[in-house]
């Protein structure tokens, strides 16, 4: 007697709207530049003058477990900010119910951590500037992604 094998069909994968595809790309930019930001940090940070951003980073209130190093930064900037974005882009890109909600939480976690660099710490400055605006666009396109998404899921 033999097996009756059942074909497998292949369904293929719901296309991403244009807002799911402007936050995979938000997302995996600041996430990939983020890794970067870590990377320079531990590796050379003297090579880009960011010696000179310890002295305020002390001024946090854990400030004093920082010392001359930017092992925490890096590893903090890495934490809060690269591998949640990263986790958003996969998410995404692999078309996850809540990619929307993640996105949407790393644009905001990501404008935590600038209003905290622009208000208390640094003040403003053009790389900070820049990503504040970044930070901005990715959290509009993931609000009214999040938005959009939850109305079809809701019908």
């Amino acid at each position: 007697m033999s097996a009756v094998e059942t074909p497998v069909i292949a369904v293929p994968k719901p296309r991403l709207s244009k807002l799911a595809k402007w936050s995979l790309f938000w997302t995996a930019f600041i996430g990939i530049g983020a890794i970067a930001g870590s990377l320079m940090m531990w590796t050379t940070p003297a090579r880009f003058g960011m010696e000179q951003l310890l002295e305020p980073l002390h001024r946090l209130p854990l400030g004093h477990l920082i010392g001359d190093s930017f092992a925490l930064p890096g590893l903090a900037l890495l934490g809060v900010i690269g591998l949640p974005h990263l986790i958003a882009a996969w998410l995404i890109f692999k078309r996850h119910h809540g990619a929307p909600v993640a996105a949407l939480f790393s644009g905001i976690v990501l404008l935590a951590w600038l209003a905290l660099q622009l208000f208390y710490l640094f003040g403003p400055n053009p790389v900070t500037n820049m990503y504040a605006v970044f930070a901005l666009v990715e959290t509009v396109i993931a609000a009214r992604w999040f938005r959009s998404h939850r109305a079809i899921s809701s019908e």
